[in-house]
């Protein structure tokens, strides 16, 4: 398909997805020909999600770490999102922890790192403890949660969905890109 209707389904702007384009942040290759397909569409709308601050000025992941993780989010589902005929609340991310712990030197510092999730959002408060809890001999505790990006995959495979059949695009007529 056209690069029009693709932008229509991902609800996004054809200034947006330039800059993208220009600065190499688009979640897929772009594709020579304006051989879109609904896949393109919903990986942008996750992308766009994880990134934030279209209508709300709330910002989220930078575009360099937010490609990646949808690409990685789609491997970890067994069925591509936009094929689900049950509902779910899958959603994808990345939370930042952190330990404090006592140097070499006897001053305190600390180290941070980044842990994604991708499931279902009721499963995310057992994830994050297990996640946080540390084991280490005798010695055990609990990293400190930084910061949490998280969005909701089914949601954006929802908008996706709606905007195609409002222009008359068949998703179950398309095969899904393989992931």
């Amino acid at each position: 398909m056209k690069r029009g209707p693709m932008l229509y389904m991902a609800n996004v702007d054809e200034v947006r997805f330039k800059v993208l384009r220009k600065r190499e942040q688009l979640p897929f290759i772009a594709p020579e020909g304006n051989a879109y397909t609904p896949d393109h569409a919903f990986r942008l709308r996750l992308m766009l999600d994880l990134i934030g601050g279209e209508d709300d000025g709330l910002g989220g992941l930078p575009p360099s770490a937010a490609a990646p993780l949808v690409a990685e989010a789609l491997r970890f589902y067994p069925v591509h999102p936009l094929r689900q005929f049950t509902p779910h609340d899958w959603w994808a991310g990345v939370v930042v922890l952190e330990r404090a712990f006592i140097g070499v030197d006897g001053q305190e510092e600390s180290e941070r790192w980044a842990i994604n999730f991708f499931g279902e959002i009721e499963n995310f408060s057992d994830w994050l403890d297990e996640a946080r809890t540390f084991k280490s001999g005798d010695i055990s505790g609990r990293y400190n949660t930084v910061r949490v990006f998280l969005a909701n995959m089914s949601r954006a495979a929802q908008v996706v969905q709606s905007r195609a059949e409002e222009i008359g695009i068949d998703l179950f007529a398309i095969e899904p890109e393989s992931t």
